[in-house]
């Protein structure tokens, strides 16, 4: 049996009450950190969320699927297309640090617009989201984890998210083994997405979730609809892996299959910036602290960081929200001097978008300090964590250090505590909710198995 032949036989066959504990309660708050995320971004991406709706309701379609910025209904393609972008527009979603993707927000649009389609259960949303999760993020590894050649011209995100939506959806439809093989197959046909949106930071990085999502609707349709498909997509001599990367890992496509669960290390943002930049803000942050420095002492700034591709993280100019998001010099040099980095720190109150540098004169000159360097030895020391090391030079002298493997709550390593993802969720997401709205969803997801999607979406749009 294949290995695309083996993944589609694992996520066909999933139950709930195979999936142990510790993951269907990660499933939940993962989903949960997503739609916080997706709902922000109503007030801290007005213009891109617009941009989505806008485009979405000139097509038009059944109304089946809602989208969650103002109830309004749509197809379950276009839906999965809207929420999956939203959630990705502020960039504070989850992060599989393993293929360096963001999987959640593609997973969860791709499970919420089927679910409410078919009216599944909160059971079934589980199940849907786990199966989804664990094949795109084994797709993600077999061409990304350790070597990162994927991600020389890809935007992981994008190719492992379309291999996860299309699982989402087969699940979600309940196909069998061999229409999950072919939802497979028409899905991974369709993965790409290039890493140039992270050097200029422009819409497609927040579509590199939503079309993913619409991807998996369409192809899981086409397969309730007769159509054939490849098959062995992902191994196949001039598959998936063979064009994605120089040294593919196919054993990782079914490396503990139902016993190694890879959402378990996926991990949720506790900064709204650029997910491999954390260890760098952290360890910067510490001797700032630690030291008790001002703008006014330092020499020198050098921030030694894990490889994860040309130019990752590297803006020091920025004209956009999200090449700002994707500077870790900004993401640095704001929470060194301010103690925090907010989601509004990446709104015009903070930034001169014209100018392309921030409006605080002390972060904008700490930020053209930094010296950023990219060192592959990281990833062959660390290979599953996000590694950096700062190093800060006083003007009379000193010299302090500070290194990190695993960015705090932001990796299995260093999770976050239940009480952690509770206050993000709610800080989050009132910036446009009631706290007591949060609350009531939050608390739904929690008891998922209590509720039908239909009964989630309600209780969304309220």
């Amino acid at each position: 049996m294949g290995e695309t032949r083996e993944l589609a036989k694992f996520v066909s066959e999933l139950k709930y009450e195979d999936i142990p504990e510790e993951v269907v309660l990660k499933a939940k708050t993962t989903m949960a950190d997503s739609l916080a995320g997706g709902i922000a971004g109503f007030v801290i991406a007005k213009k891109e969320c617009k941009w989505i709706k806008d485009t979405v309701d000139q097509f038009g379609g059944k109304p089946e699927t809602t989208l969650w910025i103002d109830g309004s209904k749509t197809s379950a393609l276009m839906g999965a297309l809207c929420n999956g972008t939203m959630m990705h527009t502020v960039d504070y979603d989850d992060t599989y640090y393993r293929a360096v993707a963001h999987i959640g927000s593609a997973v969860f649009a791709t499970a919420m617009s089927l679910g409410e389609a078919h009216d599944a259960t909160g059971k079934d949303l589980i199940t849907s989201y786990v199966a989804g999760f664990e094949a795109g993020a084994r797709g993600g590894n077999s061409v990304n984890y350790q070597t990162h050649t994927h991600s020389t011209y890809f935007h992981t995100t994008a190719p492992t998210c379309t291999i996860a939506a299309g699982a989402t959806a087969a699940r979600m439809m309940n196909f069998d083994e061999d229409q999950t093989e072919r939802c497979l197959g028409l899905a991974i046909d369709q993965a790409q997405g290039f890493r140039a949106c992270l050097g200029q930071g422009d819409f497609t990085k927040s579509l590199h979730c939503g079309w993913p999502a619409m991807r998996g609707v369409m192809a899981s349709t086409l397969v309730g609809n007769g159509s054939t498909a490849p098959r062995g997509l992902l191994e196949d001599p001039q598959g998936f892996c063979n064009a994605m990367s120089q040294d593919p890992r196919l054993d990782e496509i079914t490396r503990g299959l139902g016993t190694i669960w890879e959402l378990m290390g996926d991990s949720i943002k506790m900064y709204p910036s650029i997910g491999c930049g954390h260890t760098a803000v952290e360890t910067l942050a510490t001797i700032f602290r630690e030291q008790n420095l001002k703008l006014d002492d330092v020499e020198s700034v050098h921030i030694r960081i894990t490889y994860l591709g040309p130019g990752q993280g590297a803006h020091k100019e920025f004209h956009t929200p999200m090449q700002a998001r994707l500077s870790m010099a900004y993401a640095c040099a704001t929470e060194a001097l301010t103690g925090h980095i907010l989601l509004t720190d990446y709104t015009d109150s903070a930034i001169d978008f014209e100018r392309g540098k921030p409006r605080n004169p002390e972060v904008e000159k700490l930020m053209e300090m930094i010296v950023l360097e990219q060192d592959r030895s990281l990833n062959e020391q660390y290979p599953d964590g996000s590694a950096a090391e700062a190093t800060v030079v006083t003007k009379d002298g000193r010299t302090f250090q500070s290194f990190q493997i695993y960015p705090r709550g932001c990796s299995p390593q260093r999770p976050a505590t239940a009480e952690e993802l509770y206050n993000k969720f709610i800080d989050v997401i009132t910036l446009v909710w009631t706290k007591e709205k949060a609350e009531k969803v939050y608390d739904m997801f929690l008891n998922l198995e209590d509720y039908t999607v239909r009964d989630l979406v309600a209780a969304i749009i309220a």
